[in-house]
C-alpha cells in the first residue's frame, strides 16, 4: 500500500441534532483522529419561512453548533470549526463543502420510519447526487476506525473510481478488505423457459460466476489490493440485499460502492445498490459519485 500521507485532511459533518446524527459525529470523530483531519460541523436552517421564525431557528442552531464544535475541540481534543447555512440541504451541505474544501461528507443514518423515510431518505440521497465529494452514510455505532471494508464492485469504471477514492483517502490502509460482485444470471431465466436442461443452465451459472471471479482477481492485481476474500454471488432477490449479506458474513463495518455503472443497465443495478444499501444496510455505507 502506498504510504503518503491520505487526502482525508477535512471532513464536514451534516447534523440535524438528533440522536442519528451523533453516529455521523462519532464516526467522523474517529476518522479525524485516525488521519489527523480537521472538521467541520453543519446545520441547515430552512429558510422558506416566515422571518422570524427563522431567524429564532438560526440563533439557536447556531449555539447548538458552537457547543457541538466546542465539545469536539475540547473533549476531543480535534479542530472542529462551526458553520450555519441558509436553505435547502441537499443544496447546502455540497456548497459548505466546497467552501471549506472538504474531502468527505458524513451524514447519519435513515431514520427507522417508513413515513418520515420518505422525506429523510429523500434529503440524503439528494445531497449524494448534489455532491461532488464521496458520502459516507454512519449507520453502525460508532467504536473505533474500520477493521473490516467490503467492496462492492460490478468492474465499471465508476466501480474502479470508488475504490481509488477510498484508497486516497485513508481507508483501505489498515483494515481488511474484501471484494464483492453479485452477478445477474440474465440468461438463465431465459434458459428456464426453453428446453435446455438443467445441466446447461447449470454450467452457463458456473461460467457466469467463473467469469466474475476472474475480473476480481484482474481488479486485485491492477488496483493494488491485498485482499482477504474474494466473493462472487448470484443475485436471488436484488443486487442490494445480496450485497448486505455479504457485508453481514464477512462482518465488515463500512461498504464503498460506486454511485453508479458504466451503461443503462449497470447504472440500474449499481445505482440501485448505493440507494437501497443506504435505505436499510445496519452499516455504515461510503458513495463514491460519478464525476461531472
Amino acid at each position: 500500500m502506498c504510504s503518503r500521507r491520505p487526502d482525508l485532511r477535512r471532513i464536514l459533518i451534516a447534523t440535524d441534532f438528533s440522536a442519528r446524527a451523533d453516529r455521523a459525529i462519532r464516526r467522523a470523530a474517529l476518522l479525524a483522529r485516525q488521519f489527523d483531519a480537521a472538521l467541520v460541523v453543519t446545520h441547515v436552517v430552512d429558510d422558506d419561512r416566515a422571518e422570524s421564525l427563522v431567524s429564532a431557528e438560526q440563533r439557536e442552531s447556531e449555539a447548538l453548533l458552537d457547543k457541538l464544535a466546542r465539545g469536539l475541540r475540547e473533549s476531543d481534543g480535534l479542530r472542529c470549526e462551526p458553520r450555519l447555512a441558509l436553505g435547502e440541504p441537499f443544496e447546502q451541505i455540497p456548497e459548505v463543502a466546497r467552501a471549506v474544501e472538504a474531502d468527505l461528507i458524513v451524514v447519519g443514518p435513515y431514520r427507522r420510519d417508513r413515513l418520515k423515510n420518505i422525506f429523510i431518505g429523500a434529503t440524503a440521497e439528494r445531497i449524494i447526487r448534489a455532491s461532488p465529494l464521496p458520502v459516507l452514510m454512519a449507520n453502525g455505532l460508532p467504536a473505533a476506525a474500520y477493521e473490516r471494508i467490503l467492496l462492492a464492485t460490478d468492474f465499471s469504471e465508476n466501480a474502479r473510481r470508488a475504490i481509488d477514492t477510498a484508497k486516497a483517502l485513508g481507508f483501505l490502509e489498515s483494515a481488511q478488505i474484501s471484494a464483492a460482485h453479485a452477478y445477474q444470471a440474465s440468461a438463465d431465466s431465459l434458459m428456464a423457459r426453453t428446453a435446455a436442461n438443467a445441466d446447461h443452465r447449470k454450467d452457463y451459472v458456473l461460467a457466469e460466476a467463473a467469469a466474475a471471479l476472474a475480473q476480481l482477481n484482474a481488479l486485485s492485481k491492477t488496483a493494488d489490493l491485498d485482499l482477504v476474500d474474494q466473493i462472487v454471488e448470484r443475485i436471488e432477490l436484488s443486487a442490494a440485499e445480496t450485497i448486505r449479506d455479504i457485508a453481514r458474513r464477512v462482518r465488515a463495518e463500512v461498504v464503498i460502492v460506486g454511485a453508479q455503472g458504466r451503461s443503462a443497465l449497470s447504472q440500474a443495478w449499481l445505482g440501485s445498490v448505493s440507494q437501497d444499501l443506504l435505505r436499510f444496510a445496519d452499516i455504515d455505507v461510503l458513495v463514491v459519485p460519478t464525476p461531472r
